[in-house]
């Protein structure tokens, strides 16, 4: 009996040390990376517009989406504290009091008071518990980052929004223009109509081309509306914006590098852009927040790793008991145990554990490359598009000039009986019709301007 006693001891041991040596010999070839959470930008008050910069600050204040996230991160800061707190023993206090009688003897009732004080800790001999904070840790950054991410998204699209009702207003004003020419346009055809000197088919045309002017400005005063509760959403005020984007300065951006020309520089070359922009773009929030995702799940397997091992917890405490209430407070018992638990015999369940951290580690791993190959395009893909967006705008100020001066040749030639006022006022609507192109165009380079420096966390 007492040899094989002896040889289940043998095969205990030789089981623990695989089980220990498999544990150990399976490390993710990863080291974590500091995560840069002090991201603050600037970009957003470039434009050195007061009721903008006003609206910015409302919206960081008044948002319910980054209130929600202040709430989560404060979450996620106490949960790390709590983790935090395994480090250290935990102390624990009781107090009972009990009463007790024979009743087969009509005895008196016994009374007994006890009280006590203990401590447990459990020993973090492998790093668990610390593990375990770092986790808690970077979970906590990455819901400091989620906060900024959200704060950067919400600013972006008040800026875009407010811009986009300074282009509205400003397309509104030129449709109102249009359609006003339309109207004294269509008034000359129903004239030469009933004069007999045009069509039935003109008639119709001039007719169709105002109702399509009507449906142009009450399209616009939709977008308009819909705009302005875009913008009330995220600043939860009313302001509405009066100007126009013909009074907003062109924007020129700043790339970050030295473009020497088109025939020496192209964005169609994205190492020439990766290079320079890369130490940028590795302080985006939302970069960083799958970097703090992924240092987090590193963590988390190395939990479950050292899950297979043993768990040992120090248990220490002071009681006393007495019948007399104000005597069961000596703490005159002194009390201790050691706790030692084999959780890797549960070994199956624990290896199917430690394999689905490790997906999920692979998981966080492919979402952080992604997210970093995206930002960089991102960028890339702005650049090009400003670029783009410029060279259109400086063609459209062109034919803006063009079609001035074409009005200018028309008025002169009206004044002196040379052409009708239908002529005319052709030539002004074509004008208005460049204009709002124009202010469109602008619109368009200004966005490229907001999602690029967002892009590269300026």
């Amino acid at each position: 009996m007492k040899r094989n006693f002896n040889y289940l001891k043998i095969w205990l041991s030789f089981f623990i040390l695989f089980i220990f040596s498999g544990c150990a010999s399976k490390t993710l070839n990863y080291e974590p990376k500091e995560v840069k959470s002090d991201y603050n930008a600037t970009w957003q008050y470039s434009f050195n517009i007061a009721e903008l910069d006003e609206l910015i600050q409302k919206t960081l204040k008044n948002n319910e989406n980054l209130n929600t996230a202040v709430l989560n991160l404060n979450i996620a800061l106490r949960q790390a504290g709590l983790n935090k707190v395994d480090l250290f023993p935990t102390p624990s206090a009781s107090l009972s009091a009990s009463s007790s009688r024979d009743i087969s003897y009509h005895d008196k009732s016994k009374r007994s008071f006890s009280s006590g004080f203990g401590l447990s800790w459990e020993l973090d001999l492998w790093g668990r518990v610390y593990n375990a904070y770092e986790s808690a840790n970077f979970n906590a950054k990455k819901s400091l980052l989620n906060l900024q991410d959200i704060q950067i998204s919400i600013i972006n699209s008040v800026i875009s929004e407010y811009f986009n009702i300074l282009y509205l207003n400003e397309r509104k004003q030129n449709l109102i223009k249009n359609l006003t020419n339309m109207q004294a346009l269509d008034k000359i055809v129903r004239q030469k109509f009933n004069l007999g000197r045009a069509e039935l088919l003109e008639l119709a045309q001039s007719n169709a081309n105002l109702l399509s002017a009507q449906n142009s400005l009450k399209s616009t005063n939709k977008e308009l509306e819909n705009a302005y509760e875009a913008l009330a959403n995220l600043t939860r005020t009313e302001l509405i914006p009066q100007g126009y984007i013909s009074d907003i300065t062109r924007p020129s951006l700043d790339f970050g590098i030295e473009v020497v020309g088109d025939e020496n520089f192209s964005f169609s070359k994205p190492q020439e852009l990766k290079i320079a922009w890369i130490e940028r773009i590795l302080t985006r929030p939302d970069v960083n927040e799958k970097l703090a995702s992924l240092n987090a799940g590193f963590y988390d397997y190395k939990i479950a790793q050292k899950n297979f091992l043993p768990k040992i917890t120090l248990n220490g405490g002071l009681n006393d008991s007495d019948k007399n209430f104000n005597d069961a407070f000596g703490f005159n018992l002194l009390s201790g145990a050691l706790n030692i638990s084999l959780p890797f015999l549960d070994y199956a369940r624990l290896k199917k554990n430690l394999k689905i951290s490790q997906d999920q580690f692979e998981i966080l791993r492919l979402a952080y490359k992604q997210s970093l190959n995206n930002a960089l395009n991102e960028a890339i893909k702005y650049a090009a598009f400003y670029q783009i967006d410029t060279q259109n705008l400086k063609n459209q100020e062109k034919i803006v000039s063009q079609r001035e001066q074409i009005v200018e040749i028309y008025n002169l030639k009206y004044n002196q009986g040379a052409v009708s006022l239908k002529d005319l006022l052709e030539a002004q609507n074509a004008l208005i019709s460049a204009q709002n192109t124009l202010a469109s165009q602008k619109y368009e380079l200004i966005n490229d301007e907001i999602n690029f420096y967002k892009a590269i966390a300026r």
